[in-house]
């Protein structure tokens, strides 16, 4: 038994080093809220190389899954290793906490809750978690970061920044921002005036609030964020909230706004009227000089997002400034840089100087508010189907010979796993074909070895007709694999070893064809 288990995982894992690189870089069609199946924007890779960072690792479907229930398992674990408060996993906020932690975010891992999640996430234990899931957040996260950055450095000193996160959740920008740029009450050494503000609703900001005051930050620093509850689904409500931070603070000189967006509207019931709700915020005094520096003061939105999908298609830059552009409170789209997953656009809007309010006379001027919200936790749902970022636009087109081939291997399989089926209850001649003694003579584990044999034979009639792409090369895999397994377990056992090579080559030689088909289909593709 322990050599037949052991035959079965080399084997299995023979058999996906043998169609590794296919099977990574084939895609699979399958539709969830704020996708399309046509992925014409650039890939993962291009946003990560752009941004300076590695990519997220290619892995079909079933692997980004897998990773995904595997976090949702750790996440029942590693919080309850602290004694003090555990903060709700709403909307995945905790998630996205640990995944930024996990890509590296050291003021993150500063925020979870217990040593021993600090520890899992440190740099050591970082070295264990595969490019998936949390380095897709972070090209997001490294986008809205580097834009930020930009406009900081862009805003002139006397000028005063207010920095809006809306759905900030428990991301750690706001506190990166202050610990950053501020040193006193007010600003850095350079006497900036920047402060930030964070949005969310007030059960999500009840909970930050625990989970700053267990953090390992500095209490100076926690002191300094600045909290306010707000529902993006009551508009008039939310309205208010923004506009008294935009209109409360700084009139009395500059002052330059600026509202982060990440992965906030996926969840609200009317995203076109939230992003024409922050127009008006950033509209609101928006005035500039007219001067060579006019441009630097004018108020922006920086987001990374799903815009609302029955306006824009997936991550098209062009419907994108349409949609942006055309809204009540217009807004200028000045850059963007599409990437694959639910917050597929990420760009800079800014408040149109033709729109502005000009309110000079009060001696100040208002500039776009960027709200850095912590990537709104994607619904376990829909992350659960996330495909791989990498695998997006370079699929071989379905219905090649190569394809069809793919196909008629899988029906030949559940043919296969018919025919064992059949003769397992009958005649008993099959293993006797591969010198063995009559499936009723066999002990219980060669029995069940059998009977699976047949099931995952049989699998690949759905697996070929009615499901994925992923299904049908997934399950081709795993039959060739456990294929081969059986027929390396059954030479110690076998009344005709003299057969055994035979059988043992044509077993892989059936796998070597159908990696072959990978490979193939993969070099088409890249000659497109």
């Amino acid at each position: 038994m322990r050599r037949t288990l052991y035959a079965l995982i080399a084997c299995l894992f023979i058999g996906h080093r043998i169609s590794s690189d296919a099977l990574r870089q084939s895609s699979f069609s399958f539709k969830r809220r704020g996708t399309s199946p046509q992925y014409n924007a650039a890939s993962a890779a291009d946003a990560a190389r752009k941004l300076s960072l590695a990519p997220p690792l290619t892995a079909p479907k079933f692997v980004w899954k897998m990773a995904w229930n595997t976090g949702k398992f750790a996440l029942k674990v590693l919080p309850y290793t602290t004694r003090s408060y555990v903060p709700v996993d709403s909307n995945v906020n905790l998630s996205v906490l640990y995944w930024k932690s996990i890509g590296g975010d050291g003021t993150a891992r500063k925020m979870l809750p217990g040593s021993l999640s600090r520890l899992v996430t440190s740099r050591a234990g970082r070295l264990f978690f595969p490019r998936l899931h949390h380095q897709n957040v972070k090209i997001r996260s490294e986008y809205i970061d580097t834009r930020l950055r930009e406009i900081i450095e862009e805003t002139p000193e006397e000028v005063a920044l207010r920095i809006c996160i809306v759905g900030a959740g428990f991301d750690s920008r706001g506190v990166k921002l202050i610990e950053e740029n501020s040193n006193n009450e007010n600003g850095n050494d350079n006497g900036r005036d920047i402060k930030v503000y964070e949005f969310d609703l007030p059960g999500v900001i009840e909970e930050k609030r625990i989970v700053l005051s267990q953090s390992k930050l500095a209490k100076d620093v926690v002191d300094r964020v600045n909290l306010r509850e707000i529902d993006l689904n009551d508009l008039e409500t939310a309205r208010g909230v923004l506009l008294e931070v935009v209109r409360g603070e700084g009139k009395e000189g500059k002052q330059r706004v600026v509202v982060v967006l990440e992965a906030v509207i996926i969840y609200v019931d009317d995203p076109t009227a939230v992003l024409n709700l922050l127009g008006e915020v950033l509209h609101d005094g928006n005035a500039r000089d007219e001067g060579e520096d006019g441009d630097l003061f004018r108020n922006a939105l920086v987001f990374a997002d799903r815009l609302p999908k029955e306006s824009v298609s997936y991550a098209n830059e062009e419907e994108a400034r349409s949609l942006l552009g055309g809204l009540d409170w217009g807004l200028e789209l000045t850059d963007f840089m599409p990437k694959p997953g639910l917050a597929s656009s990420m760009g800079v809007a800014q408040a149109q100087a033709a729109q502005a309010q000009v309110k000079i006379e009060e001696g100040f001027v208002d500039a776009a508010v960027s709200e850095s919200q912590p990537e709104a936790a994607v619904p376990e749902t829909q992350l659960e189907s996330q495909p791989s970022p990498m695998l997006n636009d370079e699929l071989p087109p379905r219905g090649t010979k190569l394809d069809e081939f793919l196909v008629l291997v899988c029906r030949c399989y559940a043919g296969a796993g018919l025919a064992h089926a059949v003769d397992f209850a009958t005649a008993n001649k099959l293993p006797a074909a591969a010198g063995l003694v009559p499936f009723a003579e066999l002990p219980p584990l060669g029995q069940a070895l059998g009977v699976l044999w047949v099931v995952v034979g049989v699998g690949q009639l759905a697996a070929s007709e009615g499901g994925s792409r992923a299904m049908q090369q997934a399950g081709l895999i795993l039959y060739g694999a456990y294929e081969i397994a059986l027929t390396v377990a059954a030479w110690s056992i076998t009344n005709d070893p003299n057969g055994n090579l035979s059988r043992l080559g044509a077993a892989a030689g059936v796998q070597l064809a159908v990696a072959f088909c990978f490979v193939e289909l993969r070099r088409q593709s890249m000659n497109e």
